[in-house]
């Protein structure tokens, strides 16, 4: 991640345009979940400075480094050395041996290769009292289990707007069956849009699952995940 920022000058340029059409010009919320070293924590207190943040990271060494690339933002970033799941408890993680922001979660059958395990919490608890009006969800195939645990705060957050990856092969390997997971998000009566670097479509079930496919194992795309027939 490091080097592709140092050498492009941004990272996924098509999420930040899309998370600034999105969020309020003034006085929104936005909540991180898998926040990894900040990147996008940050770049939304650069671009929305009245902007109040939450940000997540499990991992140890990462949550290090995320806490001091948002010290300079103060207060305005609040960090949380947690998972977020559907329940409290704690996660088993392992790392990629290459890639420190490529962190999963494992199944109690897979724990003996944990590299660490961390504190696992629901938005639904740790946010009490907050409306958000934008989450991000980049956590490796677990997003079903991170909108598990945020039931009240959509409930109360009619206007919230989800940017998540979505990976079907993730999803299954987490014993997610993708398109029962798409169903249950329409069921809660949002639309989903395949967010692409010209912007962002409506798009069914078939198209996003297609979209994934087309670019071969573990092929993933970024979604939004809209309750408003128009998102922006």
């Amino acid at each position: 991640m490091r080097d592709h920022i140092r050498s492009a000058g941004t990272w996924e340029p098509e999420i930040g345009r899309v998370l600034r059409q999105i969020f309020p010009a003034r006085g929104g919320t936005f909540v991180d979940v898998g926040a990894n070293v900040g990147y996008f924590s940050a770049f939304m207190a650069n671009a929305f400075a009245d902007a109040s943040i939450h940000a997540f990271e499990p991992h140890p060494m990462t949550y290090g480094v995320l806490r001091l690339n948002c010290w300079p933002y103060g207060e305005r970033i609040r960090t949380y050395p947690c998972a977020i799941s559907d329940r409290r408890g704690t996660v088993a993680l392992v790392t990629s041996d290459n890639n420190l922001g490529d962190t999963k979660g494992l199944h109690a059958a897979d724990r003996q290769r944990a590299s660490v395990v961390a504190a696992a919490a629901t938005l639904d608890e740790v946010l009490d009292g907050v409306v958000p009006d934008v989450v991000k969800i980049d956590v490796q195939g677990a997003e079903f289990a991170v909108l598990g645990g945020m039931t009240r705060l959509i409930a109360k957050s009619p206007h919230l707007r989800v940017v998540m990856e979505f990976s079907p092969d993730m999803l299954a390997a987490d014993k997610v069956e993708p398109v029962t997971m798409l169903a249950a998000i329409r069921a809660k009566g949002y639309a989903l849009y395949l967010i692409r670097q010209e912007g962002f479509i409506e798009a069914t079930d078939q198209e996003i699952i297609a979209f994934c496919r087309s670019a071969g194992p573990l092929g993933q795309a970024n979604i939004l995940l809209s309750s408003l027939k128009r998102p922006l």
